[in-house]
């Protein structure tokens, strides 16, 4: 078969199997970073959506805003779903995602939760990648034998507290030492599953 023919055989039989598999029981098929799919990938998920929509199956998309800008038309009213956007937390809705992160915390200064509130900006992976940071610039302590948190304010310089999830990311990479940052960088070329030999090949 040309490759061609090969694809399309392939989504055929795919579509046959998932049929089936819907057809008395309920199935969920959840897919990350669609922004980043091919446009072959985007029809495949179109095409089976639609083909399957009387079936019991759930696709559950997660894309960023590009997706849409990219291929407005898969979003049309043809599609078979709902789209959802989400919206940056409120500034309240920050304050209390902070404050449930600091529960082990007696007393937690209000400077240093409107510090991360107005940091991140609404995006809860960057709440906690700042107090991450936090915790590895030693201002937020972990390590007391009751598990309780501790906060160290004088420790804290508003300067150094970066204003982006990218410069909140590369702080904590400048902060490891350069055997666990050429390791991640190693990583990074394998991908979200790491082997020890294959760090130890690319090293």
């Amino acid at each position: 078969l040309a490759m061609r023919d090969l694809g399309a055989v392939a989504r055929a039989h795919l579509g046959r199997w998932l049929g089936r598999l819907v057809a008395d029981e309920p199935a969920a098929i959840l897919l990350e970073d669609l922004h980043w799919a091919d446009p072959e990938s985007l029809e495949l998920v179109a095409e089976l959506a639609t083909r399957l929509r009387h079936g019991h199956l759930l696709v559950v998309g997660l894309a960023r805003p590009e997706l849409a800008e990219r291929c407005p038309d898969w979003f049309d009213a043809s599609l078979p779903g709902v789209q959802i956007d989400l919206r940056p937390l409120s500034t309240e809705a920050s304050a209390a995602l902070v404050r449930e992160i600091f529960q082990r915390v007696d007393g937690v200064p209000d400077g240093l939760v409107d510090l991360i509130v107005e940091r991140s900006d609404g995006n809860p992976f960057f709440v906690e990648e700042l107090i991450k940071m936090l915790t590895d610039e030693g201002v937020i302590r972990t390590d007391a034998p009751d598990g309780r948190w501790t906060i160290e304010a004088d420790r804290l310089d508003r300067s150094w507290v970066p204003a982006t999830i990218t410069g909140v990311l590369q702080a904590r990479l400048d902060s490891l030492a350069p055997a666990e940052r050429h390791a991640l960088q190693s990583g990074a070329g394998v991908g979200g599953v790491l082997w020890d030999d294959a760090s130890s090949a690319l090293a």
